[in-house]
């Protein structure tokens, strides 16, 4: 059996053993201070009605081009094109303008109208059978190109407008 006289150690009293002086608790203390609002939580919802954009967004179609007529021949394509070729009431350089890479072959001046005529196996066409019909693709192709006299662009994007023959 261990006497702690018998070695000249005296224990000491620690805080552990001794009582605490706080006689009311945490818990108790925020009860006496006066109601506590109730916490409560769910999960958030999703917003019933789809968000706009902030920014006015309209998805815009393209339009039939009103400036191109083509006319499709038992061996040839006869097209017409306007140097207005925008609607903007600015004619374009002719040169802008090829037909699957083929120059025009005509231009009338006074209704300021190109003219592409070729066979349908040229032009850069390409062609194609269905199960009732042969079909003939050219690409009427429109690149800007700066004016001889140092003027700005007009348009600075290119087009292209699909062009096809069908045969029954």
């Amino acid at each position: 059996r261990y006497d702690p006289s018998s070695t000249g150690f005296t224990p000491q009293r620690t805080d552990f053993a001794r009582p605490s002086q706080d006689l009311f608790g945490v818990q108790s203390k925020e009860l006496m201070m006066g109601p506590v609002a109730k916490l409560t939580w769910r999960f958030p919802r999703l917003p019933e009605d789809p968000q706009q954009p902030d920014i006015p967004f309209e998805l815009r179609h393209p339009v039939p081009a009103n400036s191109v007529a083509a006319q499709c021949g038992e061996s040839s394509i006869y097209v017409e094109v306007m140097e207005d070729f925008f609607g903007t009431g600015t004619p374009l350089m002719p040169s802008a303008f090829s037909l699957g890479g083929c120059t025009p072959t005509g231009e009338d001046p006074y209704s300021q109208v190109l003219i592409f005529e070729s066979e349908l196996h040229g032009c850069g066409s390409t062609s194609w059978m269905t199960e009732d019909e042969l079909v003939y693709t050219f690409s009427l192709i429109y690149t800007p190109q700066q004016a001889s006299y140092s003027g700005p662009i007009i348009r600075s994007s290119g087009a292209v407008v699909g062009i096809e023959c069908h045969y029954a």
